[in-house]
């Protein structure tokens, strides 16, 4: 995945570098070094686009094991919402710590903490998850809000635990799991 990211950034260099050999630099074009200020700036902040197309993905994978063991196995809320988080989990770290996060552990024992850390870490907002979504189902009722067969009231308390969910682990794996070693 670096070299790919290596490779984009150098296609946007040699981009940039056209222009201005071209003589067409910002006091010729302001729309140009806006839009080549605009990708830098992007590209900055790849971390957080990255952490939302693999959080979106990995709620995808949440969604899916939930509705298809409540819907197909007949499972009660909390069973299907352990299901969904394992798998979750096991996606996430794989994609925040290869893609997202760019972790450079490669001794044994760093790659154990990090692991042991994102899996503490992911049970506490598993715990944000499943107090979610028992206000919802079981205070609440949201089971019983039904559209046409559909279960939207289940939908709006998942998708209201994934989003407290998502923040809480992006949170989690910045600033404790993946936290950039200073030197």
């Amino acid at each position: 995945m670096k070299a790919v990211q290596t490779k984009i950034w150098h296609v946007l260099q040699i981009k940039y570098n056209r222009f201005v050999i071209n003589g067409i630099d910002s006091s010729d074009d302001d729309g140009v070094q806006m839009r080549m200020d605009k990708l830098k700036q992007l590209w900055k902040n790849r971390e957080v686009i990255l952490y939302l197309v693999f959080g979106i993905l990995t709620t995808i994978v949440n969604y899916v094991v939930y509705f298809s063991c409540t819907s197909i196995l007949g499972l009660d809320w909390s069973i299907a919402n352990v299901f969904a988080w394992v798998f979750a989990v096991a996606f996430a770290y794989l994609t925040n710590r290869i893609w997202v996060f760019e972790s450079k552990k490669t001794a044994f024992i760093a790659i154990i903490r990090e692991i042991i850390l994102f899996v503490g870490c992911r049970i506490l907002s598993f715990g944000f998850d499943m107090g979610t979504m028992f206000v919802c189902m079981d205070l609440l009722h949201m089971e019983d809000w039904v559209v046409n067969n559909l279960p939207v009231g289940e939908f709006m308390a998942k998708t209201l635990a994934q989003g407290i969910v998502v923040i809480s682990n992006y949170v989690f794996s910045k600033w404790i799991i993946f936290k950039k070693e200073t030197v």
